[in-house]
């Protein structure tokens, strides 16, 4: 049985729910990427519903890094701290500059010779 659009949009919307990637969905959905943009660019009903399911899914791929983290993966803890507390976690920081700047130059010149002075 041929499936209609409207299945194919509620078996994609259900599989990034789920968590899975756009082209992982649209291979259950049995369509193609571009198809799946077109429907998204076409109808902004369709695009909410695509923007929750992603919401969604990463809700679900969260709570698995969560249960993971606490079940014995340093690494997964590690990357969960650094999105939850960036300002403590991260490893880089930020330097904000004003605009201002001043340059010092210091030369060092050599010590007089004092057999050559005399």
């Amino acid at each position: 049985m041929p499936r209609t659009r409207r299945t194919r949009k509620k078996r994609l919307l259900q599989a990034l729910a789920a968590g899975l990637s756009v082209k992982a969905a649209c291979e259950v959905a049995g369509i193609g990427r571009r198809t799946a943009y077109d429907w998204r660019n076409e109808d902004q009903e369709f695009a909410s519903a695509w923007d929750e399911a992603i919401e969604t899914g990463t809700d679900a791929l969260e709570d698995e890094a969560l249960s993971r983290a606490m079940n014995g993966s340093d690494t997964m803890l590690i990357f969960l701290l650094k999105a939850r507390r960036p300002e403590k976690y991260r490893d880089t920081h930020r330097v904000q500059h004003d605009g201002g700047l001043r340059v010092e130059v210091v030369t060092c010149l050599p010590e007089p010779d004092e057999d050559a002075a005399d």
